[in-house]
Protein backbone atom coordinates (compact mmCIF):
# COMPACT_ATOMS: atom_id res chain seq x y z
CA UNK A 1 0.00 0.00 0.00
CA UNK A 2 1.12 3.49 -0.99
CA UNK A 3 0.45 7.14 -3.00
CA UNK A 4 2.15 7.83 -6.12
CA UNK A 5 2.11 11.50 -6.87
CA UNK A 6 -0.35 12.75 -10.31
CA UNK A 7 -0.25 16.37 -11.27
CA UNK A 8 -3.80 17.53 -12.18
CA UNK A 9 -4.79 21.14 -13.60
CA UNK A 10 -6.60 23.18 -10.36
CA UNK A 11 -9.18 25.77 -10.97
CA UNK A 12 -9.63 28.72 -13.16
CA UNK A 13 -6.14 30.30 -12.41
CA UNK A 14 -4.35 27.25 -14.40
CA UNK A 15 -1.90 26.52 -12.03
CA UNK A 16 -0.98 22.62 -11.16
CA UNK A 17 -2.30 20.89 -8.61
CA UNK A 18 -0.65 18.25 -6.88
CA UNK A 19 -3.13 15.36 -5.79
CA UNK A 20 -2.25 12.07 -4.53
CA UNK A 21 -3.83 8.77 -5.85
CA UNK A 22 -4.02 5.57 -3.42
CA UNK A 23 -2.05 2.33 -5.00
CA UNK A 24 -2.55 -1.25 -3.74
CA UNK A 25 0.20 -3.33 -4.61
CA UNK A 26 -0.29 -7.62 -3.43
CA UNK A 27 2.32 -9.98 -2.98
CA UNK A 28 2.02 -14.09 -2.33
CA UNK A 29 5.63 -14.49 -1.17
CA UNK A 30 6.73 -11.30 -0.22
CA UNK A 31 9.45 -10.78 -2.96
CA UNK A 32 7.39 -10.45 -6.17
CA UNK A 33 5.02 -7.72 -6.36
CA UNK A 34 1.78 -6.92 -8.25
CA UNK A 35 0.09 -3.46 -8.51
CA UNK A 36 -3.38 -3.55 -8.34
CA UNK A 37 -6.53 -2.22 -10.45
CA UNK A 38 -8.35 -0.65 -7.36
CA UNK A 39 -12.33 0.37 -8.02
CA UNK A 40 -13.99 2.24 -5.14
CA UNK A 41 -11.01 3.41 -2.98
CA UNK A 42 -11.94 7.12 -2.98
CA UNK A 43 -9.49 8.33 -0.31
CA UNK A 44 -7.00 11.07 -1.07
CA UNK A 45 -4.26 9.66 1.01
CA UNK A 46 -4.15 6.21 2.50
CA UNK A 47 -2.72 5.72 6.44
CA UNK A 48 -3.27 2.06 7.08
CA UNK A 49 -4.92 -1.55 6.00
CA UNK A 50 -5.06 -4.15 8.11
CA UNK A 51 -6.74 -7.77 8.13
CA UNK A 52 -10.38 -8.27 10.38
CA UNK A 53 -12.85 -10.59 9.78
CA UNK A 54 -11.35 -12.21 6.72
CA UNK A 55 -11.04 -8.86 4.30
CA UNK A 56 -9.03 -6.13 4.06
CA UNK A 57 -9.89 -2.96 6.08
CA UNK A 58 -8.25 0.79 4.50
CA UNK A 59 -8.09 3.76 6.89
CA UNK A 60 -7.17 6.99 5.36
CA UNK A 61 -8.09 10.71 4.40
CA UNK A 62 -10.89 12.40 2.35
CA UNK A 63 -12.99 15.04 1.82
CA UNK A 64 -16.19 15.56 2.77
CA UNK A 65 -18.42 19.01 3.04
CA UNK A 66 -18.30 20.97 5.83
CA UNK A 67 -21.35 20.53 8.39
CA UNK A 68 -23.41 23.67 8.62
CA UNK A 69 -22.41 25.99 11.03
CA UNK A 70 -18.63 25.42 11.20
CA UNK A 71 -16.76 28.56 10.89
CA UNK A 72 -13.21 28.02 9.11
CA UNK A 73 -10.07 29.25 10.96
CA UNK A 74 -9.02 31.50 7.72
CA UNK A 75 -11.27 34.05 6.77
CA UNK A 76 -9.55 34.16 3.40
CA UNK A 77 -10.66 30.93 2.90
CA UNK A 78 -14.29 32.05 3.37
CA UNK A 79 -14.13 34.64 0.91
CA UNK A 80 -12.85 32.58 -1.63
CA UNK A 81 -15.36 29.91 -1.10
CA UNK A 82 -18.19 32.35 -1.36
CA UNK A 83 -16.81 33.70 -4.04
CA UNK A 84 -16.77 30.56 -6.18
CA UNK A 85 -19.82 28.89 -4.86
CA UNK A 86 -18.33 26.29 -3.64
CA UNK A 87 -18.87 24.31 -0.66
CA UNK A 88 -16.27 24.05 2.14
CA UNK A 89 -14.81 20.58 2.63
CA UNK A 90 -12.96 19.61 5.45
CA UNK A 91 -10.58 15.70 5.89
CA UNK A 92 -12.17 13.34 7.95
CA UNK A 93 -10.72 9.56 8.45
CA UNK A 94 -12.71 6.69 6.59
CA UNK A 95 -12.72 3.18 6.20
CA UNK A 96 -12.98 1.46 3.00
CA UNK A 97 -12.94 -2.51 2.80
CA UNK A 98 -12.62 -5.29 0.58
CA UNK A 99 -12.22 -8.75 0.06
CA UNK A 100 -9.03 -8.88 -2.50
CA UNK A 101 -7.56 -5.55 -2.21
CA UNK A 102 -8.88 -4.61 -5.83
CA UNK A 103 -12.97 -3.75 -5.36
CA UNK A 104 -13.54 -1.17 -2.71
CA UNK A 105 -16.45 -0.27 -0.85
CA UNK A 106 -16.52 2.49 2.16
CA UNK A 107 -17.72 1.33 4.97
CA UNK A 108 -21.10 2.51 5.96
CA UNK A 109 -21.61 4.78 9.11
CA UNK A 110 -19.54 7.50 10.36
CA UNK A 111 -15.85 8.78 9.58
CA UNK A 112 -13.49 7.71 12.93
CA UNK A 113 -13.81 11.44 14.39
CA UNK A 114 -16.88 13.40 13.39
CA UNK A 115 -16.33 15.76 10.27
CA UNK A 116 -15.32 19.12 11.23
CA UNK A 117 -14.12 18.52 14.75
CA UNK A 118 -10.98 18.75 14.11
CA UNK A 119 -9.06 21.31 11.72
CA UNK A 120 -6.05 18.25 11.08
CA UNK A 121 -5.70 14.83 11.93
CA UNK A 122 -2.72 11.93 11.84
CA UNK A 123 -3.69 8.42 12.17
CA UNK A 124 -0.98 6.65 14.27
CA UNK A 125 -2.01 3.01 14.68
CA UNK A 126 -4.46 0.58 13.58
CA UNK A 127 -4.67 -2.53 15.81
CA UNK A 128 -7.61 -5.65 15.18
CA UNK A 129 -8.13 -8.11 18.45
CA UNK A 130 -11.31 -9.93 17.19
CA UNK A 131 -14.16 -7.81 16.82
CA UNK A 132 -12.40 -4.62 18.40
CA UNK A 133 -10.45 -2.06 15.97
CA UNK A 134 -8.46 -0.27 18.03
CA UNK A 135 -6.70 3.41 16.30
CA UNK A 136 -4.39 5.98 17.69
CA UNK A 137 -4.32 8.89 16.19
CA UNK A 138 -3.37 12.64 16.57
CA UNK A 139 -5.80 15.52 16.64
CA UNK A 140 -5.89 19.21 16.22
CA UNK A 141 -9.29 20.76 17.03
CA UNK A 142 -10.32 24.01 15.61
CA UNK A 143 -9.12 26.79 17.59
CA UNK A 144 -6.64 24.52 19.79
CA UNK A 145 -3.30 26.05 17.58
CA UNK A 146 -0.23 24.08 17.46
CA UNK A 147 -1.75 21.40 20.05
CA UNK A 148 -1.88 18.08 18.54
CA UNK A 149 -3.64 15.45 21.19
CA UNK A 150 -3.34 12.13 21.28
CA UNK A 151 -6.50 10.48 21.17
CA UNK A 152 -7.76 6.59 21.06
CA UNK A 153 -11.11 5.50 19.48
CA UNK A 154 -12.57 1.40 19.31
CA UNK A 155 -14.90 -0.16 16.56
CA UNK A 156 -16.34 -2.92 17.45
CA UNK A 157 -18.18 -3.24 14.11
CA UNK A 158 -15.95 -2.98 11.70
CA UNK A 159 -15.45 0.09 11.16
CA UNK A 160 -19.07 1.52 11.08
CA UNK A 161 -19.38 3.07 14.51
CA UNK A 162 -16.36 4.99 16.68
CA UNK A 163 -16.07 5.42 20.27
CA UNK A 164 -13.74 8.20 21.57
CA UNK A 165 -12.17 6.08 24.58
CA UNK A 166 -11.53 7.62 28.11
CA UNK A 167 -8.15 6.30 27.84
CA UNK A 168 -5.97 6.35 31.57
CA UNK A 169 -2.53 5.03 32.23
CA UNK A 170 -1.56 6.91 28.83
CA UNK A 171 -0.95 10.38 31.37
CA UNK A 172 2.74 10.25 30.12
CA UNK A 173 2.23 10.79 26.47
CA UNK A 174 -0.16 14.15 27.13
CA UNK A 175 2.45 16.85 26.62
CA UNK A 176 1.84 20.96 26.69
CA UNK A 177 1.80 21.02 22.80
CA UNK A 178 2.53 18.23 20.88
CA UNK A 179 1.93 14.82 22.21
CA UNK A 180 3.60 11.91 21.42
CA UNK A 181 1.85 9.66 19.69
CA UNK A 182 1.58 5.63 20.13
CA UNK A 183 2.53 2.64 18.31
CA UNK A 184 -0.45 0.35 19.12
CA UNK A 185 -0.76 -3.39 18.15
CA UNK A 186 -2.75 -6.86 18.87
CA UNK A 187 -1.37 -9.19 20.69
CA UNK A 188 -2.30 -11.87 22.44
CA UNK A 189 -6.27 -11.19 23.86
CA UNK A 190 -5.29 -7.40 24.31
CA UNK A 191 -3.57 -4.64 22.87
CA UNK A 192 0.46 -3.58 23.25
CA UNK A 193 1.31 0.54 23.29
CA UNK A 194 4.56 1.97 23.05
CA UNK A 195 5.60 5.75 23.16
CA UNK A 196 8.38 7.55 24.74
CA UNK A 197 7.78 8.87 27.70
CA UNK A 198 10.02 11.76 30.11
CA UNK A 199 12.87 10.28 32.18
CA UNK A 200 14.87 13.35 33.61
CA UNK A 201 16.05 15.27 30.49
CA UNK A 202 15.63 12.12 29.01
CA UNK A 203 13.14 10.71 26.22
CA UNK A 204 12.97 7.15 26.47
CA UNK A 205 11.46 3.95 24.94
CA UNK A 206 7.93 2.91 26.95
CA UNK A 207 5.29 0.14 26.91
CA UNK A 208 1.92 -0.46 27.90
CA UNK A 209 -0.52 -3.08 28.04
CA UNK A 210 -4.44 -3.20 27.33
CA UNK A 211 -7.04 -6.14 27.72
CA UNK A 212 -10.22 -3.14 26.18
CA UNK A 213 -7.69 -0.54 24.56
CA UNK A 214 -9.00 1.92 27.02
CA UNK A 215 -7.73 0.90 30.42
CA UNK A 216 -3.73 0.84 30.37
CA UNK A 217 -1.54 -0.42 32.96
CA UNK A 218 2.41 -1.85 33.54
CA UNK A 219 4.21 0.79 32.04
CA UNK A 220 7.75 -0.58 31.25
CA UNK A 221 10.70 1.86 30.21
CA UNK A 222 12.08 0.16 27.55
CA UNK A 223 15.91 1.18 27.77
CA UNK A 224 18.32 1.62 25.06
CA UNK A 225 18.94 5.17 23.38
CA UNK A 226 18.04 8.38 25.96
CA UNK A 227 18.06 11.50 24.36
CA UNK A 228 16.88 14.90 25.12
CA UNK A 229 13.88 15.50 22.76
CA UNK A 230 10.47 16.17 22.78
CA UNK A 231 7.48 14.37 21.98
CA UNK A 232 9.64 11.80 19.97
CA UNK A 233 7.13 9.16 18.61
CA UNK A 234 8.44 5.20 17.90
CA UNK A 235 8.32 4.92 14.45
CA UNK A 236 6.67 1.39 13.56
CA UNK A 237 6.02 -1.86 15.99
CA UNK A 238 4.65 -5.14 14.77
CA UNK A 239 3.90 -8.33 16.99
CA UNK A 240 5.44 -11.90 16.75
CA UNK A 241 4.07 -14.78 18.51
CA UNK A 242 5.76 -14.20 21.45
CA UNK A 243 6.14 -10.20 21.82
CA UNK A 244 6.93 -7.27 20.00
CA UNK A 245 9.10 -5.83 17.58
CA UNK A 246 9.88 -1.66 18.29
CA UNK A 247 11.93 0.44 15.81
CA UNK A 248 12.77 4.01 16.38
CA UNK A 249 15.29 6.25 13.92
CA UNK A 250 17.05 9.12 16.05
CA UNK A 251 19.02 11.12 14.01
CA UNK A 252 21.15 9.00 11.92
CA UNK A 253 21.08 5.66 14.14
CA UNK A 254 18.41 3.25 14.26
CA UNK A 255 17.27 1.55 17.63
CA UNK A 256 15.72 -1.76 17.45
CA UNK A 257 13.73 -3.30 20.19
CA UNK A 258 12.96 -7.18 20.74
CA UNK A 259 10.34 -7.47 23.85
CA UNK A 260 9.35 -10.72 25.17
CA UNK A 261 5.42 -10.61 26.49
CA UNK A 262 5.15 -14.15 27.12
Amino acid sequence: MSSCWRRGRGGPSGEDEVRTTPVVWRSEDGDKWQQLETNGLTARYLDAIVTSGGAFLAFGAEEVPAPPGLESEEDLEEEEGAETGEPEMVYVTSVWRSEDGEQWTAVGGDPVTPAGENSSEGLGAVAVNGDRVVVSLGAECYGCYDDFSNALYRSEDDGRSWQELDDTGLDDLDLANTDVIPRVVSFDSGFVAVGTSEDGDDTVATLWRSADGETWTGKTQLGGPREYEYAADIDAMAATETGVIILELRGDELAVWRVELS
